[in-house]
């Protein structure tokens, strides 16, 4: 019995030594394991390449193989609010995209979005905000409005800050982040990028009553310093009857040392290269290029064309540039007009005769008289004048004339009114005598 139990232990200690050993020993319990005399197997490299085998698992204490801790992935960055909106917007969320000029898509500001996501900064900007993008995603296709889901872009001379404003759909609650990314802030002030687009022949035949134009703008300001011509091209043309006019789109763009000192009206903008545009609403020029007054030109609103298609927008806008070029004032000799309430203004001399200025629409402002004498003619410019100013008056009213007493020496014109049109251009007109009937009438010149 003694032996047979010394049997059945010892085999069973035979049966559970190897998992104390080493993988790959061949040591017995009594005898200590000899190192092996093997080299190791070569690793293979990439040709040309000089990458070092990768680090073969180690013993821990126990003798026991213990495989290498995985590499560590770093944690995703925590976002809330709007941050977490940028991250996760894609181009197929946003719905419309309200801006100035339509120059970025869908797929760009998504992917800028997500990229400025983890750019989250505590930098404040320091002035106004003068460039605005917003995109919808909610709402629509109808129309969109501030009940909407939607996130607006805004930021202003600080380069690379831009404000991001989340506005949950029906929300009270507003969600703002800042980050500084220099392509979000690209995308959205490239977006104010205004298109230069200049007629160098039209110019040198227009040029001067356009930098007229933007010089007393400039010293109106207040806040500009200088001012370029950024757009004057042909738009359109009309022929009506023997006269012809030719529409050109102008835009002039205004330098400010300090843009927050500007006064910004309606329609105005900062465009990318931080010039002010938007300034001057009336944003056609239109010349008379054929028939009676040639050469003769108005300002007209961006309104000129108004209709549902482009056949009725260009009646009427044919309609509205007939009835610029019609003088706001009429005249005819005191006789001719019953009087009534009057201003009075006469020449010293013997030889006067009496006229009557008045209107016959709304008031017309800073209504001036001139005598004056042609001094030269030109093929291109027309006649020029030598003008002395003999009578101002602030505003012409309906119901009221004005009693001018005039002196009419010759056949040539030596008298001339001029008046401010709304757009605040100055226009000039001869007063002729008619060879056929006598009567007085009006004609139209460039000073």
């Amino acid at each position: 019995m003694r032996k047979t139990a010394a049997l059945l232990l010892a085999l069973i200690l035979l049966l559970t030594l190897p998992a104390c050993r080493k993988a790959g020993s061949t040591a017995t319990p009594d005898t200590p394991e000899k190192p092996a005399d093997t080299e190791p197997a070569p690793v293979d490299t990439p040709e040309g390449g000089d990458t070092a085998p990768a680090k073969p698992a180690e013993p821990d204490g126990s003798g026991l193989i213990i495989d290498p801790p995985p590499p560590e992935v770093p944690d995703e960055p925590e976002r809330t609010g709007a941050a977490a909106k940028m991250a996760e917007v894609t181009a197929g969320d946003i719905r419309y995209v309200s801006a100035v000029f339509d120059n970025v898509t869908a797929e760009e500001l998504a992917a800028r979005l997500n990229e400025a996501a983890d750019k989250v900064t505590d930098e404040e900007m320091t002035g106004e905000c003068y460039y605005y993008l917003e995109l919808y995603l909610s709402g629509g296709p109808e129309g969109y409005s501030s009940d909407d889901e939607y996130i607006e872009l805004a930021c202003g001379l600080d380069k690379g800050l831009v404000r991001v404003d989340h506005h949950p759909q029906d929300a009270k609650t507003l969600e703002t982040v800042t980050v500084k990314d220099a392509d979000l802030y690209g995308l959205v002030r490239d977006n104010y990028r205004t298109e230069r687009n200049v007629d160098a022949a039209a110019l040198e035949l227009y040029g001067k009553t356009l930098r007229d134009r933007a010089q007393s703008i400039v010293e109106r300001g207040p806040g500009f310093t200088g001012y370029e011509i950024a757009r004057f091209a042909l738009y359109d043309t009309f022929e009506d009857g023997g006269d012809c006019y030719e529409v050109y789109e102008w835009a002039p763009l205004f330098t400010a040392a300090d843009p927050s000192a500007v006064m910004w009206v309606g329609g105005m903008y900062l465009d990318a290269d931080a010039m002010v545009a938007g300034r001057d609403e009336y944003s056609y020029f239109v010349v008379k290029t054929a028939g009676s007054d040639t050469g003769i030109c108005r300002f007209l609103g961006w309104w000129l064309y108004q209709g549902p298609d482009a056949d009725t927008s260009r009646r009427t806008a044919l309609e509205s540039i007939k009835e610029a070029f019609e003088p706001k004032v009429k005249v005819c000799w005191a006789s001719d007009r019953a009087a009534g309430d009057r201003d009075e203004f006469r020449v010293p001399g013997d030889y006067v005769s009496e006229a009557v200025f008045y209107t016959e629409g709304p008031s017309v402002y800073d209504l001036r008289l001139y005598s004056m004498f042609m001094t030269g003619y030109d093929e291109a410019a027309g006649p020029a004048y030598d003008m002395t100013e003999l009578y101002a008056q602030e505003e012409l009213r309906p119901g009221r004339d004005l009693l001018a007493g005039l002196s009419f020496p010759g056949d040539m014109p030596t008298n001339a009114v001029s008046y401010r049109e709304e757009s605040g251009q100055t226009v000039y007109f001869a007063l002729w005598e008619s060879g056929m009937d006598g009567s007085l009438g009006l004609s139209e010149f460039v000073r």
